[in-house]
């Protein structure tokens, strides 16, 4: 039996024990919260269709969290990313895009091949 061999792995490698342990919750905790707020069940019955809303449903997910985030912590979403505090990098400056230039867009054309 799994039972008293996983008793004995936890009395003797307590600490290894709780580390998969701990993953496992993180797991399930994380499960538990996408089922709160997402709904538990799927309204699909293609099985592919089924199949892609889990994914579809932890990044919605993922980006509720980021943009609470933003919102709770104040970030600004235009930075790229903090310099280093030290070393050669510190002084280099951070990549922006250049702006946009209107004229530098085509303008779009019709199936007639006209300008709108």
């Amino acid at each position: 039996m799994v039972w008293p061999k996983m008793y004995h792995f936890f009395q003797l490698h307590r600490e290894e024990f709780d580390r998969r342990y701990h993953a496992r919750s993180n797991v399930e905790a994380v499960f538990s919260a996408v089922q709160r707020k997402l709904g538990e069940g799927s309204l699909a019955k293609n099985p592919l269709v089924r199949f892609n809303e889990l994914p579809a449903k932890l990044l919605a997910y993922d980006i509720g969290i980021l943009v609470h985030e933003i919102y709770e912590n104040g970030i600004d979403p235009a930075t790229v990313g903090l310099p280093p505090k030290e070393g050669p990098a510190a002084c280099a400056p951070v990549p922006t895009r250049p702006p946009i230039r209107c004229d530098s867009i085509p303008s779009p054309v019709t199936q007639f091949g006209e300008s709108i």
